[in-house]
């Protein structure tokens, strides 16, 4: 029981750790809104870094695309990903 112990407090520590170097890269946020998120991740470490990993998720493009009321892809994550496109291409 120790062993699963340990594995879990692993693992939760791994999942926190990846989710709090995505926050603290990424550029949407102010400094002292990274500091809190972080914070919150490991005061919460489940439910914190789940919030907000699959938050950093889907704001960096990784998520399907969201659909309209009409069904259709939203036109703004084509467009910033013909944006992306572009600028991978000028290198």
């Amino acid at each position: 029981m120790g062993g699963l112990l340990l594995d879990s407090i692993e693992a939760i520590a791994i999942v926190n750790l990846v989710v709090s170097i995505a926050i603290a890269i990424s550029p949407g946020y102010t400094p002292r809104q990274k500091i809190g998120q972080i914070v919150l991740v490991w005061l919460i470490p489940i439910v914190g870094s789940v919030v907000f990993g699959v938050f950093l998720w889907t704001q960096r493009g990784s998520a399907p695309p969201s659909r309209g009321a009409s069904g259709a892809p939203d036109r703004s994550l084509a467009l910033s990903e013909a944006a992306k496109s572009v600028e991978q291409q000028r290198g």
